[in-house]
């Protein structure tokens, strides 16, 4: 059996049976008996050589064929291409899906550091500027505090020197209206034009002296509150942020009062109210 080699029923040709041979010829059916042939055909014994025959192989249905296989080809290579491409598009999305990522993660990381480096710079200039004017404001106010008991003293010391006189002119009134029949403490008498003078004028530096002592408890008063306002703000602890801050709000603030009494005086210029006239003063 070392001598056989498989051939094709059909065509007598090498590497196919017969159930796929390509050349496998299609006669007519004829009236004519066909002669018998043998169902089963045994190769020669190997002692006896066996001569092949070989045929010339007929294309009457070869071409058909062949187009259903490159046709099954093409379709399993398409369908192959499309599964390549569809996971070369998969392969791209998860890579892109993967930098993006990392570079949401590199902005993250960059934006606190500068965010970070924002805040120290920040806290930095906040410290010299608050160094820069607060310092010597706050020993500007230390002074001008000073000032300020100062002169309240000042104010009490004259509003008490005030009332002193003030009492001393009320006696003095008295005085000359019962005194011994109009005479002085020398003993000289005096005439009542000259009484009645006496008592003007000193009805005048009565009621100078009433003003002034109205304006120094006005003067004292504001003062008070003044060096309270100051002793307060002064007590309070503040950071170089918030102070700058309750500064520039309390800025603020004056600029909308000056803009809002500013606005009153001219919805009315035939008028003005007190609030101007103060405004003005």
């Amino acid at each position: 059996m070392s001598g056989f080699i498989p051939t094709c029923y059909a065509c007598g040709v090498v590497g196919h049976i017969r159930g796929e041979c390509p050349n496998r010829g299609h006669g007519g059916y004829g009236g004519a008996m066909q002669p018998a042939q043998p169902l089963l055909a045994l190769p020669a014994p190997p002692s006896v050589p066996q001569q092949v025959q070989y045929s010339q192989p007929s294309k009457v249905n070869w071409y058909p064929r062949m187009g259903e296989r490159v046709d099954k080809i093409e379709t399993i290579i398409e369908r192959l291409k499309k599964r390549a491409r569809e996971q070369q598009e998969n392969d791209e999305k998860a890579k892109k899906q993967r930098e993006e990522k990392e570079a949401r993660k590199i902005r993250r990381k960059e934006r606190e550091e500068l965010e970070e480096a924002m805040g120290e710079r920040m806290e930095k200039c906040f410290k010299k500027m608050n160094n820069a004017f607060f310092g010597k404001k706050q020993g500007e106010e230390m002074s001008e505090l000073d000032k300020l008991k100062k002169k309240v003293e000042e104010l009490e010391t004259a509003v008490a020197t005030s009332k002193k006189s003030f009492e001393m002119g009320g006696d003095h009134e008295l005085r000359g209206r019962n005194g011994d029949e109009g005479k002085t403490r020398v003993g000289e008498t005096l005439r009542t034009p000259e009484l009645r003078a006496m008592y003007q004028v000193t009805m005048k530096e009565m009621d100078v002296l009433k003003q002034k002592r109205a304006e120094a408890q006005a003067e004292v008063i504001r003062m008070k509150e003044k060096v309270d306002q100051q002793a307060r703000v002064g007590m309070m602890a503040h950071t170089p942020v918030r102070n700058l801050r309750t500064r520039m709000e309390e800025a603020a603030e004056k600029q909308n009062d000056r803009s809002v009494r500013k606005s009153k005086q001219k919805a009315s210029p035939g008028r003005v109210t007190s609030a101007a006239k103060e405004v003005h003063e």
